[in-house]
């Protein structure tokens, strides 16, 4: 599926990363009308089929400050039922990404509201 979804950023270094994922190796950049996809196959990217569930989600600790909330286009859109527990990343970093996305690590979470799964993601235009 393809649509309109929202994407939160932040500038890093002055290129927009993911809000959460930083790790070298793993971490996409975004830019303007470019698509981007994820580094670690059979992985997702992360975003919001909502401007409210995105907006939450950047006013939440600890996103806040250098964090931006762009409408974007995705592809491959399918709704998030589970995510990799944030816990398990600063552990095994890329690894664990690799492996939960395979099916080998089933430490989930329940995601954030309206959270989306695309295989790519192209920011049209920034909102906050």
């Amino acid at each position: 599926m393809e649509g309109k979804i929202f994407k939160v950023v932040k500038k890093v270094g002055g290129r927009r990363r993911s809000a959460i994922i930083s790790l070298k190796g793993v971490s996409v950049s975004y830019s303007k009308n470019k698509w981007a996809e994820p580094k670690i196959q059979p992985s997702k990217l992360f975003a919001f089929s909502s401007f409210s569930s995105a907006k939450a989600f950047k006013d939440s600790p600890p996103f806040g400050g250098n964090s931006e909330i762009w409408e974007a286009k995705g592809e491959g859109i399918v709704r998030a039922e589970k995510m990799l527990s944030l816990d398990e990343i600063p552990v095994f970093k890329k690894r664990a990404i690799e492996d939960w996305w395979r099916g080998q690590i089933f430490n989930s979470i329940p995601p954030p509201k309206d959270t989306v799964f695309c295989d790519r993601i192209r920011l049209l235009r920034k909102i906050e």
